[in-house]
């Protein structure tokens, strides 16, 4: 099920897939018309694109290493993954007005991202050197 080639695949297609929405699409649902963009195809995509960013870095990293490492990362990833799905929707597509928000999807997606890379790298390398036999 998760394993290392489905992941570095699934990452590449996804990234693929979000780099094309990103960059071809103009599509925008308005609630109501003439109202403000609730959702964008573009704003998706570039979700994804983040996101398939750092799972295509982690998992070329985590490629060569031990299976449990790669296991332990999976673990966290099925966590994370739909969390930060989860904020990334909560939060507005961003605009204009009166009050300016400060972060919107795209600026969320791009934060967790990160974090998500951070942790993931923090804890490969923890498990790594806690289960090397010296």
């Amino acid at each position: 099920m998760f394993t290392k080639k489905n992941v570095f695949i699934s990452s590449l297609v996804v990234l693929i897939l979000g780099y094309i929405t990103v960059y071809t699409t103009d599509l925008c649902y308005s609630a109501y018309s003439g109202g403000p963009d609730i959702i964008c195809l573009e704003d998706i995509g570039a979700i994804f694109f983040f996101f398939a960013i750092s799972v295509l870095v982690i998992s070329i990293l985590t490629y060569k290493i031990r299976d449990e490492v790669f296991r332990a990362w999976v673990n966290f990833a099925k966590w994370w993954v739909p969390l930060q799905i989860f904020l990334v929707l909560i939060f507005p597509v961003g605009g204009g007005g009166y009050l300016v928000n400060i972060f919107d999807k795209q600026l969320v997606a791009i934060i967790l991202s990160a974090l998500f890379t951070i942790i993931s790298l923090l804890l490969i390398l923890y498990k790594w050197f806690s289960s090397r036999k010296v």
